[in-house]
């Protein structure tokens, strides 16, 4: 399976928000509705979640070589927090 990337043609519109601590790059939905976090050396998307409920939509296939970031990370995308 090849990862998604925030370049797809299914990301259309998709707004850039932030940039973590850590450097990945976090995107929203047109309608808001989703959020991404972005690896911005490959434009690979590690997670896609629901910001009305927080459930993950997509995870990065190989999302282990960026576990030890993302620990510290994955918080950014709960929407209770944003």
């Amino acid at each position: 399976m090849r990862p998604k990337k925030i370049t797809d043609q299914e990301f259309r519109g998709w707004l850039y928000y932030l940039s973590s601590g850590s450097g990945f790059w976090i995107y929203y939905s047109p309608d808001n509705s989703e959020a991404a976090m972005v690896d911005p050396a490959t434009f690979e998307v590690l997670f896609l979640t629901d910001r009305s409920n927080g459930e993950k939509l997509y995870q990065h296939p190989e999302i282990k070589k960026f576990s030890t970031t993302l620990r510290k990370l994955n918080s950014q995308l709960n929407p209770r927090i944003l």
